[in-house]
């Protein structure tokens, strides 16, 4: 088979058009339809000329720029940079201008803000188009780590590296003021910035500590990132990572991203009723189920969600493993009319106070405790405590817990649960490996935020050019 010959200098007879070097139905010319029907007002982004001074880049080019990005595993500044110059795509997209790195960095911090209603925007698109029903939606959340590599330091650590810095700071501050001529040169301005930036970040984490110090019921962890004190320490399968944790609410039926946020906490517990008055505040209704797995338990927020309407399934987590024979709470009985729990062994257990925290989590709880248990046999043989006395913890929603675990027995809620992996679990998936999130690439919480939602903005659009956009768009077969 003879191979097919080449040149390198081959010229064009005619000028070629970028354009015809897309094809019709490319993710590229929906990002550009999809840009150019916004409505910059209502996602306030600035998008009105100045009459004076030198052109500037239009904020239509730069935020079309920036999506794209996203959509193809470009995420940095300087990536898209290169973008601009070398991908055909891209080059259709900004037609042919080049704004450099600084020129995209300025526009992405300028604009984050209002990356939550572009992210809503293609919320807008995929229920108008029919790809979001409200039938089922799910929420679940990943932990990624932050975007400075540094590890954790303890207050003395942060106390010793500031004191350190403020000496260097003195020291510049005395020899710009020197008035001896052999002195050596004061150092650069550019040093003394460094300087100022870095103790600013630790006075940041300094002051961190502090909040989370006066946080009523937390472990008194006393550690952060110097370079990114607002992270938390995220327990992620391959360990302990400093990060935040990434919350989204996904629909069922075309798997489109209805709510999304970034956390600090990396329990999921307290996750399920914010996350689902995002998604409402995003779409304006409820979803008629919502799935989530055990780390979203929590009665309260779950007969909250049900009062609205929700049919909601969260499996309750496992009990701690006891050991054989000996009493967990389920074989003390509560009598709602003396408000008193009755022990295997037949002693009562009165109301001995109220909890509002456990593990640094809010809760409504109440406490009982055994008064006859110094001479219990149960005791004494080791089905029971091994402290002074027998505690109960009887939350507020115990009494509708029976219910609950019994409708989650049914086969509809059954049949959900099982959905759940299905519908959330390839976000996650998709934004890692295919859009490229693996961990932030901004520091700081709110930034954090931002970078999520322009992720979850580029995941709908690629699922709206998928399944809606490109089929109407897509050559027609050649006739046969």
């Amino acid at each position: 088979m003879p191979f097919k010959s080449f040149s390198r200098e081959q010229d064009w007879l005619l000028p070629p058009s970028l354009g015809e070097l897309i094809p019709d139905d490319h993710p590229v010319r929906f990002v550009a339809e999809f840009v150019d029907s916004l409505d910059w007002d209502q996602i306030g982004i600035r998008n009105r000329a100045e009459p004076y001074g030198a052109p500037a880049y239009a904020p239509a080019l730069l935020l079309a720029a920036w999506l794209y990005g996203f959509m193809t595993r470009t995420r940095s500044t300087r990536q898209i940079e290169r973008a601009c110059r070398e991908h055909v795509p891209m080059m259709w997209l900004t037609g042919l201008q080049r704004p450099d790195h600084s020129t995209l960095a300025r526009f992405y911090q300028a604009n984050r803000p209002a990356l939550r209603r572009l992210f809503q925007q293609t919320v807008y698109l995929a229920i108008d188009t029919g790809l979001v029903d409200f039938a089922l939606q799910a929420v679940d959340g990943t932990r990624l780590a932050a975007a400075s590599p540094d590890s954790v330091h303890t207050r003395a650590e942060i106390e010793r590296l500031l004191r350190a810095v403020e000496h260097e700071l003195d020291d510049m501050e005395a020899a710009q003021t020197a008035e001896d001529n052999d002195a050596a040169p004061p150092p650069g301005p550019r040093t003394r910035v460094g300087r100022e930036q870095v103790r600013a970040r630790l006075q940041q984490a300094l002051a961190e500590l502090e909040r989370r110090a006066a946080l009523p019921g937390r472990n008194k962890a006393d550690a952060v990132s110097r370079s990114d004190p607002e992270a938390a320490l995220q327990h992620t399968p391959s360990g302990f990572v400093t990060g935040y944790n990434a919350q989204a609410v996904v629909d069922a039926k075309a798997q489109i991203v209805v709510a999304a946020d970034v956390s600090t906490c990396s329990s999921d517990r307290g996750h399920l009723a914010p996350m689902l008055a995002e998604a409402h505040a995003m779409t304006g209704r409820h979803a008629t189920a919502v799935v989530a797995d055990k780390g979203y338990f929590a009665m309260s927020a779950i007969c909250d969600a049900q009062q609205t309407g929700i049919a909601v399934c969260v499996p309750q987590p496992a009990p701690p493993r006891a050991s054989a024979g000996r009493y967990t709470k389920p074989d003390f009985v509560y009598d709602p009319d003396s408000d008193t729990y009755r022990c295997p062994e037949g002693q009562v257990l009165t109301f001995a106070g109220v909890v509002r925290s456990e593990r640094g989590k809010p809760v409504d709880g109440r406490t009982y405790r055994g008064r006859q248990c110094a001479g219990c046999p149960a005791k004494a043989a080791g089905r029971c405590t091994s402290k002074p006395a027998r505690v109960i913890t009887r939350y507020a929603h115990d009494a509708d817990l029976p219910a609950y675990l019994e409708q989650l027995r049914l086969p509809l809620s059954r049949q959900r649960l099982r959905q759940r992996k299905a519908v959330v679990e390839p976000l996650f998936a998709n934004t890692k490996q295919r859009l490229g999130m693996l961990r932030f690439g901004l520091v700081g919480w709110l930034n954090a935020k931002a970078e999520w939602w322009l992720t979850c903005t580029a995941y709908n659009l690629l699922k709206l050019w998928r399944q809606w956009w490109q089929p109407d768009h897509a050559p027609a077969p050649c006739a046969t």
